[in-house]
């Protein structure tokens, strides 16, 4: 269903019908939705991942950042240290 509104020539420099849609278009709007929910999923749930993997490239313990030795747990934290240590992060644009 279209609304359509006749523009005054004062106005516009040709006289004629505008028309507006009045419902919406079912497929782009479910393209659009599906679109921002996947860029919204990617700015919740991407950041944590990438930190996990600069913290394991690093050296670093996965759970508080801290600086990990030859020890099988964190000393900062207690979290058990260990397992897939390389390989586990394939891709990360922040080093």
């Amino acid at each position: 269903m279209l609304y359509c509104i006749t523009i005054p020539n004062w106005i516009q420099s040709r006289s004629s019908a505008v028309c507006l849609p009045t419902r919406p278009l079912w497929s782009g709007f479910a393209a659009d939705t599906l679109l921002y929910a996947v860029v919204l999923w990617l700015l919740i749930a991407r950041p944590p991942h990438l930190r996990r993997c600069r913290r394991i490239r690093r050296g670093l313990c996965e759970n508080c950042g801290y600086p990990i030795g030859t020890s099988p747990v964190c000393t900062e934290c207690g979290e058990k240290v260990g397992g897939l240590r390389s390989g586990t992060c394939i891709w990360s644009p922040l080093e």
